[in-house]
């Protein structure tokens, strides 16, 4: 087929040809375009808007905002009514910018390096789209996020917990006085659960995290269940006292609570979860609350 019959049938198909494949030089473009009406465009034993679904997830991982675009309007092409996704507290900037205060959904935003600039572009896709054809979706924005075998930015929250539950030492350049929202893996499993059933939202989005904490809080947690936990600091300062750089520490759930009866659980509780989640996957005995 000439470049034009391949244009011609990615009209018939999507309405427009994206700028994304117009970019494409003639020996890839047939070829591309087949694969896609074969694996993402057509029935295959993942339903079609599965696939989009799927396709939006992905876009949030990787921080696409073209994929994001395009995931969107594909899902609505195919009929998806509801999509709940994942935004981030990133997008409101320091604590700074707010005070000392809690970081509220109505705050203006205040996204400061790309990653944020990609979450705040989601949640203006997904008002638009509810806006303009129906579509109810709802982001969640987690603060840090942490639990066995965990992986982020700030790795020693999911670090810690895992090495000390099978007695291994954890040390760590830091004080340990650097204040973070934290939000178990388990608590957020919970709350998009209650998203994902729920036939709508009140609001677009929400907060989800915990109160302002301290790495040296979850190593007082952790010596509650484990008192021979090796657990030591450096004298790195991990604060920034004016809260000029980085996330927020103070982020309010009220709008989680008041519209779904939703609150994340205590730190004690999450952190023996953790644990016995490290534990388990070595062959030890589970720890009693």
């Amino acid at each position: 087929m000439s470049r034009q019959e391949v244009y011609k049938d990615i009209e018939g198909t999507l309405g427009l040809v994206p700028s994304f494949i117009q970019g494409l030089p003639d020996e890839a473009l047939g070829p591309y375009w087949e694969a896609m009406k074969r694996y993402q465009l057509s029935e295959t034993l993942i339903p079609l808007k599965y696939k989009q679904l799927i396709g939006l997830a992905v876009s949030a991982a990787i921080h696409c905002p073209y994929c994001t675009f395009f995931h969107s309007e594909a899902a609505k092409l195919m009929g998806v009514k509801r999509v709940v996704y994942a935004s981030s507290e990133t997008v409101y900037g320091p604590q700074a910018m707010y005070g000392d205060r809690d970081v509220t959904e109505d705050d203006q935003t205040n996204p400061t390096h790309s990653y944020a600039v990609c979450k705040l572009f989601a949640e203006i896709i997904a008002g638009q789209y509810s806006k303009l054809y129906g579509m109810s979706f709802t982001g969640v924005r987690p603060t840090i996020g942490y639990g066995h075998g965990g992986r982020s930015p700030a790795q020693h929250w999911s670090d810690m917990p895992s090495a000390v539950a099978v007695g291994k030492p954890f040390s760590m350049e830091g004080d340990g006085n650097g204040l973070s929202s934290l939000v178990s893996a388990d608590d957020l499993a919970d709350f998009t659960r209650i998203l994902i059933k729920a036939p709508s939202s009140p609001h677009p989005v929400y907060n989800v995290g915990g109160p302002a904490t301290r790495p040296r809080d979850m190593a007082a947690v952790l010596r509650k269940y484990i008192p021979e936990a090796k657990i030591s600091f450096g004298t790195r300062p991990m604060m920034d006292p004016g809260g000029k750089f980085g996330l927020p520490w103070l982020v309010s759930m009220k709008q989680a609570i008041q519209d779904f009866g939703f609150s994340c659980m205590p730190l004690e509780k999450a952190v023996l979860l953790h644990i016995n989640d490290a534990r388990i996957e070595a062959g030890l005995k589970p720890l009693k609350g």
